[in-house]
């Protein structure tokens, strides 16, 4: 018996997240596809969590990073500088403009905003229902994590040891944090 290609990926792994309160997983990896897995919804011949067939999650290039909202979107984000917001495994919305790779992505805890960490040294705020760029905040290095506090307020995460502290309606410089003396890759 032949294995599909959804069932063993060419490449690695690199992010995995379970949908709040669906009982739903997502993950991406680096050959470009996103599978949707819902749990205690078997297959009838293996026993195996039923996959969401969908050919449209697929992605040109590797997939780094991806979010659900509380809303049930799935934003997800690639090598190749692109964003992509998923409702029902259909896409909703492209989110263009990084010339880097995408390191995080993440929703507001309402789900009405979301935002990409570049290695572009940016980090850039989304209308995620149309891919409008709201805000772009340029850091000194390579952002690797970004996570909100609340609706307006984020924190990035940088390669150059910073964490800087960011609001929607600012227009002063961010607050820094410093004292880390390597890159900070996760904020929580």
């Amino acid at each position: 018996m032949k294995k599909k290609k959804s069932e063993t990926h060419i490449a690695e792994v690199c992010c995995i997240a379970w949908q709040r309160g669906k009982e739903t997983l997502a993950w991406g990896s680096d050959d470009g596809i996103v599978e949707v897995w819902s749990e205690g919804d078997e297959c009838k011949l293996c026993g195996k969590p039923r996959r969401v067939e969908s050919d449209e999650l697929s992605h040109s290039r590797g997939v780094t990073c991806l979010d659900w909202s509380f809303k049930g979107d799935l934003g997800t984000g690639c090598w190749d500088g692109y964003a992509t917001v998923w409702r029902e495994c259909k896409k909703v919305a492209s989110l263009v403009g990084h010339s880097g790779h995408i390191n995080d992505i993440k929703f507001t805890p309402a789900g009405d905003l979301l935002a990409t960490a570049s290695e572009d040294k940016t980090c850039r705020i989304w209308n995620p229902s149309n891919g409008d760029c709201l805000k772009k905040v340029r850091c000194g290095g390579y952002i690797l994590t970004v996570v909100w506090r609340d609706e307006k307020r984020f924190f990035t995460g940088c390669w150059d040891s910073k964490i800087q502290h960011w609001s929607l309606d600012q227009a002063e410089e961010p607050l820094t944090l410093r004292g880390h003396n390597g890159a900070v890759y996760s904020l929580s």
